[in-house]
């Protein structure tokens, strides 16, 4: 046996001691009494298995040749890269290579079935169609001595089923088959087939398959997990051996030191599964002359969510005097946009006394290009007094950018300037890959780039992904369509490249970050914004509600929220509704709110929750909106072609233009504002509730008229009052123009109480 050693320094009173640990046989076995230690692969080595018996460290650039069975048991952090041809099983899984018969034989040695958690097997035998075929476990009982369970799994003709029987003997766990079945019924998967009633069942009788590909039916792999992990979360380089990588455990975390691809094949039951950056050093952009407006490489193997600045002074002729202002008084906002760039605007505040109290800046551009950041001057801006930490954008001042001290025009500049990235970001490729885990574990991607290419697919069993600190998902392939949650969190990206590829199950929570479709796209049947959240889209995104399914659009929290290309209704079947809840406001640009074609009529568009929603763009909508709460502000220009408005509670305000013309109805207190040139047309007494009230307001035209249309003369009788209230609080009646069905007030701006 050739010893391969592993490198543990000791520190005693600064003394530093190198203790060597030998392999156990082929294995390498972490002790009690090397238990928050890092040790050191000193050269290249193969192993069998990695047993962490404490929580502790091995690291290294040295690569660590996994054989066959190949496992990582326990918990600590395998950080050294990974090599092999067996794949991984990570957490403890024991596998028996054994073929089931109906007679016991012994399946684990020196194992004890209490402490079993789970097990699995797989299929085998030409009856099948796949081979080896991995099967679900239902109903899994243990009692300690004895325990059994059902493996099940359908190919493409059966159900296919294994009842199978353990035994504590001795030291040792026994197996055997009490009976194998099929059915041709797909809906019975998953099902206790000893409890619940199956159609079609048919049965198989011994003897069974005693190879892979042998005559006849087959169960074979029988494997346990060992219990809970006891020192929580497996850790592990995202350099690994080839072939599938099989999770059991609570927590497994790959964390790349260097840009890769990982073309392995996850499967397993896992809680939490973490692709994390690891920390690669800080890095440091600085110069003593000034930063230009022309592009410049400024970090390779980093992103753009890590850079900001550290120090730094602003020159120029816009500055007082022509003096710098030093880095104690510079301060920085930060600005994502859609696209992949990040604006990083330095300011400063200059008083000179009154009538001249600015905040002066220059942006800078960061733009990702594949792993690289590159970084330009962009502009000058100023803006009226002291908007230190608010960022001085559109509608404020612009002026040039300072190059050079020789430079003569009047603007700003940044010289002797640093700007760094704190923890460069690891990219990370899942190609030719699936991620196909338990419906109940949750994936993690924490500040790692990561591309999801063509040929991969992320779990077809649901799960939750979670998109955070400074993190980028790409994937140019469909999300499944299983009900998986992805959540986006502050400075991260959901980047969607692929028709369709957000499935109307998808529910999707934007906590901050931006979900962006660079293609066709649905949003899933929940779409929750929060703390700005933002998504954006090249063209107008379209709510599904497959078979008359509510679809709910949700913001909150205390910050704006953005939709960017427009909201398009769509369906299969009639009686769905599009729930709009805002209750942060919601900034709905391009094309606002709009309908697919006219076979996706019959739905309704409810905007309920406090907020406001504000719609720019055309409004080409012919489909019923109910404001039910908050209000629905439209823009200039905005024309609003749907086929009614109900105001149930909420409030509606036009835009100021004459191609604004709603249909209104009333069912409970609300109320109406009237742009300029706008028209709000009332087309049936009957389709108002004369017991609410209608608050109504709005500049009128110059003969002082209002711009809301009430039925002709001959529906006078069924008319609700109109009435103004005066300065004093009395309540007037109002007269009808009866040759243009429109109001007439008494002064610009009067408000109106329609009941």
């Amino acid at each position: 046996m050739r010893v391969v050693l592993l490198m543990a320094i000791v520190s005693f009173a600064s003394v530093s001691i190198a203790g060597e640990i030998p392999w156990q046989g082929t294995e390498i076995v972490v002790g009690a009494d090397q238990a928050g230690e890092t040790l050191t692969l000193s050269e290249p080595a193969s192993a069998t298995a990695v047993k962490f018996d404490a929580k502790a460290t091995i690291d290294g650039t040295a690569a660590l040749t996994m054989l066959s069975p190949s496992k990582v048991i326990g918990a600590g952090s395998l950080l050294v890269p990974l090599a092999g041809e067996n794949g991984l099983d990570v957490g403890g899984e024991v596998r028996s290579s054994i073929f089931i018969t109906d007679a016991d034989q012994v399946v684990w040695k020196d194992v004890q079935l209490s402490s079993i958690k789970s097990v699995s097997a797989a299929l085998c035998g030409n009856w099948c169609s796949q081979r080896p075929l991995d099967m679900i476990a239902v109903a899994f009982a243990n009692n300690g001595t004895t325990a059994t369970v059902q493996f099940q799994q359908k190919d493409n003709q059966h159900v296919k089923v294994f009842k199978v029987q353990y035994t504590q003997s001795g030291s040792d766990v026994v197996a055997k088959a009490l009976w194998a079945a099929h059915s041709t019924n797909f809906n019975t998967l998953g099902l206790d087939w000893d409890k619940d009633t199956i159609p079609n069942r048919g049965t198989y009788a011994p003897p069974y398959s005693q190879a892979i590909d042998a005559d006849r039916i087959g169960l074979t792999y029988l494997s346990f997990s060992e219990v809970t992990n006891r020192f929580g979360m497996i850790t592990l380089d995202g350099t690994l051996p080839t072939g599938a990588i099989k999770l059991n455990a609570e927590e497994v975390a790959f964390t790349p030191r260097l840009p890769l691809t990982l073309a392995n094949a996850i499967t397993g039951t896992v809680k939490r599964v973490v692709f994390a950056s690891r920390p690669g050093g800080d890095a440091q952009l600085t110069s003593s002359g000034y930063i230009g407006t022309d592009e410049i490489l400024a970090f390779e193997n980093a992103s753009i969510q890590s850079v900001r600045f550290a120090s730094g002074h602003l020159y120029g002729m816009g500055l007082n005097t022509n003096v710098s202002v030093s880095a104690g008084t510079v301060c920085t906002v930060n600005k994502f946009t859609a696209s992949d760039t990040r604006i990083v605007q330095v300011q400063a505040y200059q008083d000179s006394g009154t009538n001249n109290r600015w905040t002066k800046c220059v942006d800078v551009q960061f733009r990702q290009v594949g792993t690289d950041v590159y970084a330009k001057a962009l502009i000058g801006r100023f803006g009226s007094g002291n908007r230190l930490g608010t960022y001085v954008g559109d509608g404020d001042g612009t002026c040039s950018v300072i190059t050079s001290d020789s430079d003569s025009a009047k603007g700003y500049g940044i010289k002797n300037f640093v700007f760094d990235v704190k923890e460069k970001k690891t990219y990370l490729t899942l190609s030719g890959t699936s991620i196909y885990l338990d419906a109940n574990h949750r994936t993690v991607f924490d500040g790692t780039q990561v591309t999801l290419s063509n040929s991969s697919a992320l779990s077809a069993q649901g799960g939750v992904y979670d998109i955070t600190n400074g993190a980028k998902f790409a994937t140019s392939c469909a999300l499944r369509d299983l009900s998986e949650t992805f959540n986006v969190y502050k400075d991260s990206t959901l980047e969607v490249n692929v028709d369709w590829g957000v499935r109307p199950d998808n529910i999707i929570n934007v906590c901050g970050g931006v979900l962006k479709n660079l293609r066709n796209s649905y949003l899933g049947k929940t779409t929750a914004l929060s703390d700005g959240g933002r998504i954006t889209s090249v063209n107008p995104i379209r709510i599904y509600n497959a078979n008359g399914k509510t679809v709910t659009i949700a913001t909150t929290g205390s910050s704006p929220c953005y939709i960017e290309g427009g909201l398009c209704g769509a369906k299969v079947n009639s009686n769905g509704s599009h729930i709009l809840n805002i209750v942060a406001d919601l900034y709905l640009t391009g094309y606002g709110l709009l309908d697919v074609e006219s076979q996706y009529n019959g739905f309704v568009w409810r905007k309920t929750g406090s907020g406001k929603l504000y719609a720019k763009g055309a409004c080409r909508t012919v489909n019923p909106i109910k404001i039910e709460a908050g209000a629905v502000v439209l823009s200039d220009g905005a024309i609003l072609n749907t086929n009614l408005v109900t105001l149930a509670g909420g409030a509606l305000e036009t835009g100021n233009s004459t191609s604004n013309c709603v249909k209104l109805a009333l069912s409970s207190d609300s109320s109406l504002a009237i742009g300029t040139g706008a028209t709000v047309e009332v087309p049936a007494v009957d389709i108002w509730d004369t017991t609410k009230q209608l608050v109504v307001s709005g500049a009128t035209a110059p003969d002082g008229t209002l711009g809301l249309l009430i039925p002709t003369a001959s529906d006078t009788t069924v008319l609700p009052t109109l009435r103004y209230r005066d300065f004093g609080g009395n309540l007037h009646k109002v007269e009808r123009d009866t040759s243009t069905g429109l109001l007439r007030a008494v002064m610009r701006g009067t408000v109106f109480l329609f009941w």
